[in-house]
């Protein structure tokens, strides 16, 4: 009989297919002048496709829309994070002239770090390129103003990719140098993720979406990423697997290769048979890195994880342990 677990996944990943079901609907019949044909596209439940089952908001009407552009500016006033919210609820069925329209609004009070937020926002929740380079040009007009981080050169290298003057190989040899760049360094320091790890985790998981899962799962981790994810004090490896589970998990339905990854991260932090915990090959920071993004998919395990490792361990690590256990994940 299928773990609750499970259940509850069938059921978010049947939600989202008939929401996106839906979506194709009304998208077709509009094309065919409003015709009420029952038009269904035939969608194979937890196939690895181009374009994942996202999950959608529904649809508000036309009035709606002019009510909330009238109104974003105050909102933006009172409440940037407000204001953003209700964009973002709504930024999927919005047309091309909507966009330009409210961000031109909102443009002169969007600081620096503000913008880099939008950009990262539509990538993991939109992945509409043709948007997503609409919205750069507004925020950016001449140039990016980089701060010097990863995500600052995604950002831009994601843009360039979206009008066609960055090749799809750019992209995947871009996130490739940056696993090879930051592998072996430190992840957790003062129970924090380093700053400089989660700007860089940051970074891959921003190419992962662009590139899609095929693409993740089949080149990158099973190719580039499973090497350094044999390695004992691999933390960083792991820490960038779990980020890529911790995402595309929201948007793909069950399947093979998600079971294949979370097993990965199972067996890093020493997650066995019944959800007993064993002993692990690897450092205590990589089974960290591991057992913190666990904990929002098996809390049971999680929970026996960090109960086991902090009696065995020497005072130090159990410390460390405690420390880095009231991170909130990615």
């Amino acid at each position: 009989m299928p773990s609750i677990r499970k259940i509850k996944q069938r059921i978010e990943a049947y939600k989202s297919t008939v929401a996106l079901l839906n979506n194709k609907i009304r998208r077709l019949e509009t094309k065919v002048g409003g015709g009420s044909e029952n038009l269904q596209d035939s969608i194979e439940e937890g196939e690895i496709r181009k374009k994942t089952k996202e999950k959608r908001k529904r649809r508000l009407d036309e009035c709606s829309n002019e009510i909330k552009l009238l109104d974003i500016e105050d909102k933006a006033k009172n409440s940037m994070p407000d204001a953003l919210k209700e964009i973002f609820d709504t930024f999927n069925i919005m047309d091309h002239s909507e966009i330009r329209r409210i961000f031109l609004k909102l443009l002169p009070y969007l600081d620096n770090s503000l913008k880099y937020v939008i950009l990262h926002d539509i990538i993991l929740f939109s992945r509409d390129l043709d948007k997503y380079s609409l919205v750069y040009s507004i925020l950016y007009h001449d140039a990016i103003e980089k701060d010097g981080s990863e995500v600052s050169d995604v950002l831009e290298t994601i843009y360039y990719y979206s009008i066609a003057e960055e090749a799809v190989d750019g992209l995947k040899s871009r996130c490739i140098s940056i696993l090879e760049k930051y592998a072996g360094r430190p992840v957790f320091i003062d129970g924090q993720v380093a700053a400089e790890v989660f700007d860089a985790v940051t970074s891959i998981r921003l190419y992962s979406k662009v590139l899609d899962w095929c693409w993740t799962y089949n080149e990158f981790i099973r190719d580039i990423l499973h090497p350094e994810l044999k390695k004992p004090d691999g933390a960083f490896a792991v820490l960038v697997l779990s980020a890529i589970y911790a995402e595309w998990t929201k948007s793909l339905s069950p399947h093979k290769s998600l079971e294949y990854v979370i097993q990965i991260l199972d067996k890093v932090a020493g997650v066995g048979t019944g959800e007993e915990i064993i002993p692990s090959m690897h450092s205590i920071e990589a089974q960290l890195a591991s057992a913190i993004m666990l904990r929002q998919f098996r809390p049971g395990a999680s929970v026996k994880w960090h109960r086991k490792r902090t009696d065995d361990a020497p005072l130090e690590t159990s410390r460390l342990i405690d420390d880095v256990w009231k991170i909130s994940f990615l």
